[in-house]
């Protein structure tokens, strides 16, 4: 009788390994940029501090344009 499965474990290919290659520098530098621009735009919107929220705009804007065009740009 096989043993029951762990629900805790995610099924898995036989012989598939999960990567252990690092974070790309631009990805790094992505998700930076998304963090940085979402407490920007937190504390200008919630101190009303113009160049926060600018600022944090132009970060998530910058964002949403590697999101729809980033994969396209070689």
């Amino acid at each position: 009788m096989p043993a029951p499965a762990d629900p805790m474990r995610l099924p898995r290919a036989p012989g598939a390994l999960p990567s252990t290659a690092p974070i790309p520098r631009l990805g790094k530098l992505f998700i930076v940029a998304a963090v940085l621009g979402a407490v920007f735009l937190a504390l200008g919107l919630g101190g009303e501090i113009v160049f926060f929220t600018v600022a944090g705009g132009i970060f998530l804007g910058d964002v949403a344009l590697a999101l729809i065009v980033g994969h396209h740009v070689s």
